[in-house]
């Protein structure tokens, strides 16, 4: 793939708020480049959207810059250098040049510095280290515009020490390989992942829920986990062993490829496992009900249980449902409305009291036995000859 790299970064230096940063720390006599990942998707033709701008300004002085245009100036990380500037409700993340002191593979001591390529260094990947000033100069000290044209994801120098320096970037290697790679991942790197696997013991499963969530979600995700778990990399990471094939069989069914995360991640993990698989990515609420809802539907659906009784039970699992079987099944119908409440009982005689609920179940089972006839009229005659026979 050939770059041109003036007319592809044409469109980032064209960003007003971001080259008015640029030119007011300049005008202060500092240094400043845009870096990472904007640099890198317009490389790409790929839409950006945060743009983070790297410079040899202090963090209390990109402050007093910023406070100086009258832009709105955020110490959001300023003990790692960080200032995040709103300019027209457009926030830039504008961090010190930084280098590394010490390393324990999860956390990073740092020094500012004024060295953009000891900056660019301490950084992952050969494509995520580029930067460009407001003169349009692309700086690439590494080789990332080379990666970018055949489609590879490399560590930057040794992938040893990248990884000792921080063991998340073996999962970062693969979601960025999912996304910007073509063919298989990069020996070296992966090699360097495998040597290094039991540091991800280290890493919080928060980090790691947030890294298989995108991952899955990644355009080549089936064919980077697929040859990963080669090497048993994803049982590692997750502690779960992947199902590949399922994963395949929903992204293949029509919607599939539009489905959501948590859709991807309940199908590529054992769906008996829901609480273990809960614990290890540390499911929200509302994913782990899904995710039982998803494994009592499948297991109704299995049964031959009826379909309006699945819909009723369990209505968002069961719109998912035909993307998650073992044989396509037809859409389920919509859920069945059950109209009755329990001011309906006391209105047909009976005392408020613990019993209003007894007698609403029983009045439910009689209208899933019934067929779940439709319509208040309907239901409530229904009712009403369930209340004769109490």
């Amino acid at each position: 793939m050939n770059i041109e790299p003036a007319s592809r970064l044409a469109t980032l230096l064209a960003e007003p708020g971001a080259t008015a940063l640029l030119a007011a720390l300049e005008e202060a006599g500092e240094g400043a480049r845009i870096v990472g990942g904007a640099v890198r998707n317009a490389l790409m033709n790929i839409e950006f959207s945060d743009i983070d701008i790297t410079t040899t300004a202090l963090p209390q002085k990109v402050m007093r810059i910023a406070q100086g245009k009258g832009w709105k100036a955020v110490p959001t990380g300023i003990e790692h250098g960080t200032i995040t500037v709103v300019i027209d409700g457009q926030p830039y993340e504008v961090t010190t040049l930084r280098e590394d002191i010490a390393t324990d593979g999860r956390r990073a001591h740092v020094r500012f510095g004024h060295d953009f390529r000891a900056d660019a260094a301490r950084r992952d990947f050969t494509i995520n280290a580029m930067s460009v000033g407001l003169n349009g100069v692309l700086h690439d000290e590494f080789g990332g515009l080379a990666d970018l044209a055949a489609r590879r994801v490399r560590f930057i120098g040794d992938p040893d020490q990248r990884l000792a320096e921080d063991y998340l970037r073996g999962l970062r290697f693969l979601r960025f390989s999912a996304i910007y790679a073509e063919g298989p991942l990069d020996a070296p790197g992966l090699a360097a992942i495998m040597r290094h696997h039991e540091g991800f013991a280290q890493l919080s499963r928060e980090r790691i829920r947030a890294e298989m969530f995108k991952l899955v979600m990644a355009p080549r995700a089936l064919d980077i986990m697929r040859e990963a778990e080669d090497w048993g990399l994803v049982s590692a990471i997750v502690r779960l062993k992947p199902d590949l094939q399922r994963l395949e069989r929903l992204l293949a069914r029509p919607g599939g490829g539009e489905s959501e995360a948590i859709l991807r991640i309940f199908s590529l993990f054992d769906s008996s496992e829901v609480e273990a698989l809960r614990s290890s990515l540390k499911l929200s609420n509302r994913e782990r009900m899904l995710c039982q809802a998803l494994k009592d539907a499948l297991a109704m659906q299995e049964t031959g249980v009826e379909p309006r009784l699945i819909s009723y039970r369990h209505p968002e699992a069961a719109a998912h449902l035909p993307l998650l079987t073992e044989t396509p099944i037809a859409p389920l119908p919509s859920p069945p409305v059950f109209l009755i409440k329990g001011e309906d009982i006391v209105k047909a005689g009976v005392r408020p009291g613990p019993e209003i609920g007894r007698l609403l179940h029983q009045v439910e089972d009689r209208w899933i036995g019934a067929g779940f006839p439709e319509g208040r009229i309907a239901q409530i005659a229904l009712m009403k000859a369930a209340l004769a026979e109490v």
